[in-house]
């Protein structure tokens, strides 16, 4: 059979914790020790965890609503025991245990502090949880069978739908005012307690004028163990609801963090609908471009089909260049455009006139700034024999206007 793996929150006064192993949906005789804060995860290896927290810390109580509807329930439900508290509910904790059929609901109150201090615990010791249970939350709610537990140090009950954890001292005197005020008296006490509190505790339904059956049992075992053995999930009341629940047990981490993350996702959408702009400027600019150079083809080269202008516009000039019928202006055109085309052809410029005069080519374009037109310069003197000239360069409309003159060195 599945074993479940509890441990008792907060840790003892040495730093160690107390555990148990008991069968799911609760056993008799479950193994128990002490373990230090760094072997509490390896301990319980890949059982089912379950923490079982101070009861002086939580309400375990019961009040009648009229509706059934769980999520209605839990809107109603601190307005319902509002009364009953001395926190502000904004402050507070409620988990629902059921919900009976006559609209009474089974309820646990917490304060979010201490819900986050465990949780911080667990967290620290690499723990993690199916449930939180409460130990005044951990015994079934029976309305007509009520259970007292206890040992030396501490005393749990569970009274109807009201559980409690006392000291036992004060445990007798609670037990007697419940009975008291008891609308319906219980059918039947269950008390396991040791001796001399035992004896305590049987004297309370005695002096009653119709006592309730009770069924007495001494023990002096742990009351932690006792706990455990009678553990079912389906019954106790687990606090990890809400905020709190397992897929939303980092809710109280993340929340502050929502408004940075939301203006992180913006600032990205952003910057992906600029670079999407950015891409479709660069291809109508990149197009706007290859129609320039068409255009240019066409006007020198008008016969013909234009496949890829840059490539037609060197053979064309080749061909030209080794015509021998040409005049001295179309061959120095022809030599200095053969030369000077494969820089011109580049992607980054816009040509927008080409002419021979006095001897040169002078060439108007634009380009993206002045150092491009640097670079082009400095491409047309590399290696071949050409004197370039920037003649002028302007800003226009975030584009760099200018106007080069091309010829060939003296020999």
């Amino acid at each position: 059979m599945a074993e479940i793996f509890c441990l008792r929150l907060p840790a003892q006064a040495d730093g160690n914790y107390e555990y148990a192993l008991t069968a799911l949906g609760g056993s008799d005789g479950a193994q128990q020790g002490v373990v230090s804060s760094e072997q509490v995860a390896e301990l319980a290896g890949n059982r089912r965890c379950v923490a079982v927290v101070s009861g002086f810390d939580v309400l375990i109580t019961r009040v009648k609503l009229p509706t059934r509807s769980r999520a209605r329930v839990a809107q109603a439900l601190p307005y319902a025991l509002e009364e009953q508290l001395t926190s502000d509910i904004e402050d507070l904790h409620f988990a629902i245990r059921r919900i009976d059929s006559d609209g009474g609901v089974h309820a646990a109150v917490v304060e979010h502090a201490a819900m986050q201090r465990w949780q911080a615990e667990l967290a620290e010791l690499g723990l993690d949880v199916s449930a939180i249970v409460p130990e005044n939350g951990l015994l079934a709610a029976k309305e007509p069978h009520w259970q007292v537990i206890a040992d030396d140090n501490q005393v749990v009950m569970a009274l109807g739908g009201d559980g409690f954890a006392l000291e036992p001292a004060t445990a007798p005197i609670t037990l007697e005012a419940a009975l008291a005020t008891a609308e319906q008296p219980p059918e039947a006490i269950e008390i396991e307690a040791p001796q001399g509190l035992l004896e305590r505790f049987e004297a309370v339904p005695a002096a009653l004028p119709e006592p309730p059956p009770v069924k007495a049992q001494e023990s002096d075992r742990p009351l932690f163990v006792r706990l455990a053995e009678r553990l079912d999930l389906s019954r106790a009341v687990n606090l990890m609801q809400g905020p709190y629940a397992q897929r939303e047990r980092w809710g109280w981490l993340w929340r502050p963090l929502r408004p940075a993350a939301a203006l992180l996702g913006i600032w990205l959408l952003a910057q992906v609908v600029l670079q999407i702009v950015e891409v479709n400027q660069l291809a109508a600019e990149r197009e706007e471009l290859r129609n320039e150079i068409e255009s240019v083809y066409r006007d020198t080269f008008p016969d013909g089909r234009v496949v890829n202008p840059r490539v037609q516009m060197q053979q064309h000039l080749r061909s030209i260049q080794g015509s021998g019928e040409q005049d001295n202006d179309e061959a120095l055109l022809s030599r200095l455009l053969v030369q000077a085309a494969p820089a011109l052809a580049s992607d980054r410029l816009h040509l927008r006139s080409l002419r021979l005069r006095d001897g040169a080519l002078e060439v108007e374009l634009n380009t993206a700034d002045i150092e491009s037109l640097e670079m082009l310069r400095a491409a047309l003197e590399d290696d071949s024999d050409l004197a370039v000239e920037i003649r002028s360069a302007s800003a226009r409309e975030g584009r760099v206007a200018g106007r080069l003159v091309i010829r060939q060195e003296a020999a």
